[in-house]
């Protein structure tokens, strides 16, 4: 008998793969914008693949909020 499971959240968040700035945010709880924002200015990296989407890692995502954080 097979089984569907779903990923949760949580493995997106700890999975070290590419993720699209949509599925980061469901991760990470960030607003699509707000990634998208700093990926703009380049705060945050993001990669691009064959095709026109941008991926980002969700380490990247949470090592820039630690150091905003750290910054004050």
């Amino acid at each position: 008998m097979k089984t569907n499971v779903k990923r949760s959240q949580t493995a997106v968040a700890e999975d070290p793969r590419f993720c699209t700035v949509p599925q980061a945010a469901r991760a990470t709880g960030v607003p699509e914008y707000k990634i998208r924002r700093a990926v703009k200015h380049g705060t945050i990296p993001s990669y691009g693949m064959l095709d026109r989407r941008r991926y980002v890692l969700v380490a990247d995502i949470r090592a820039a909020m630690t150091a905003a954080n750290a910054s004050g």
